[in-house]
């Protein structure tokens, strides 16, 4: 592994990872009734947390643990709740995060085909170098065309010209 240098992509990464960790946990959470809590920060200190059933709880738990006979039915019933409350809203997270994505992809796609929409408008200006074999043949073909109609629609205003009816403009 190494450090990704590029802020896009270390963006995307991040958020990709972070999605997969809150899935994981997800996972821990439902598969064996598991109690979870981390905590990261972002390399701007952007805080991002996740706790089952709530950071605070897990703690609060951490800092005073208590024997698991001390809870209640109340409680239990509220921990259900709290507990099914966060799996839809990670359920949520997960898919903005994918639409988040997707939507970059898009704007990936949208200004690389911008460019190339800019270049094929601006074809004359195009960096000969970077033309290829056929590239580089339609654009002489194309200027040899363009350069005999040029010569056509001087010779006939010239010739016009010469009858004395018109002038070049």
């Amino acid at each position: 592994m190494k450090k990704i240098e590029n802020v896009e992509d270390k963006l995307s990464t991040f958020s990709k990872r972070r999605s997969g960790i809150y899935k994981k946990s997800n996972d821990l959470i439902v598969t064996c009734d598991a109690e979870i809590g981390f905590l990261m920060f972002t390399e701007a200190d952007t805080p991002f947390s996740f706790g089952h059933p709530s950071i605070e709880t897990v703690s609060d738990k951490l800092r005073n643990p208590l024997p698991p006979h001390t809870k209640n039915a109340s409680s239990s019933l509220a921990d259900a709740r709290e507990k099914e409350r966060i799996d839809r809203m990670n359920e949520e997270y997960e898919n903005l995060l994918d639409e988040l994505e997707g939507e970059r992809e898009r704007r990936k796609a949208l200004e690389k085909l911008s460019e190339e929409k800019k270049i094929e408008e601006c074809w004359f200006k195009a960096p000969v170098e970077k033309l290829n074999g056929d590239e580089i043949q339609l654009m002489h073909d194309t200027f040899l065309e363009f350069h005999e109609a040029l010569c056509d629609e001087l010779f006939n205003r010239l010739s016009i010209n010469d009858e004395g009816t018109s002038s070049i403009q």
